[in-house]
């Protein structure tokens, strides 16, 4: 959001902008006579303007905030107790999810990285058990996710919009099933618990494919 001047030969204009987060495009636009350029209007005029185009700028963030929240949603936390928190929330901002690795050993899922767009967040967990790898088609999204947990997380299956399971860990405990809460949103980024050796719980938070991506 921001407040500019234009300026011409024959008069000064205030002019409102208002972009919303994440975007391109203008959500408002509000231009506004200076008081001083309008020799046709009194001087008293001048606070009163001033004040429509302030309540203008407030109504438009307001839609801009409402947008935002209308899309968004979080399933969880999932697990147990303990561990160090960790989020990929400024890892979003790279793109889409487009692979997951997990590293599971026979009872637990140990460690966790996931792709955004080509960069990899940093990797979480611990360093033993088997590594698994899988990659999500161009334009594929995570829709679902379900899985088990006790004392620690178990189980992982990220479910896409191609009718794909992707599956890591062992089916034992208590059972989990996170979805988002507005239609045509998809996981944009995990957030969590982990310690040295373990994944102690996940979460997951929803939102709109980010467009400006395109088909990663």
């Amino acid at each position: 959001m921001f407040l500019k001047q234009i300026h011409s030969d024959r008069s000064r204009y205030l002019q409102v902008v208002v972009i919303p987060m994440n975007s391109s495009s203008p959500l408002a636009s509000v231009s506004l006579q200076h008081p001083q350029a309008a020799h046709a209007h009194s001087v008293e005029n001048g606070p009163r303007m001033l004040t429509v185009a302030f309540l203008a700028l407030l109504c438009a963030s307001a839609s801009a905030s409402e947008l935002q929240d209308s899309s968004s949603s979080f399933s969880g936390e999932y697990g147990g107790r303990g561990g160090k928190r960790f989020s990929h929330s400024g890892n979003q901002l790279d793109g889409p999810i487009t692979a997951i690795r997990v590293r599971v050993n026979s009872y637990y899922i140990i460690g966790l990285q996931v792709r955004y767009g080509k960069v990899w967040s940093d990797y979480v967990g611990g360093k033993l058990g088997k590594l698994k790898e899988i990659s999500l088609y161009p334009g594929e999204s995570v829709v679902q996710v379900t899985g088990k947990y006790k004392s620690y997380l178990r189980k992982l299956v990220f479910v896409t919009d191609k009718s794909r399971f992707l599956t890591f860990g062992k089916d034992r405990g208590r059972s989990f099933k996170a979805v988002p809460s507005h239609p045509n949103t998809v996981l944009r980024f995990i957030s969590g618990r982990s310690g040295q050796s373990i994944i102690n719980a996940i979460g997951f938070h929803w939102d709109v494919y980010p467009s400006e991506h395109g088909n990663c």
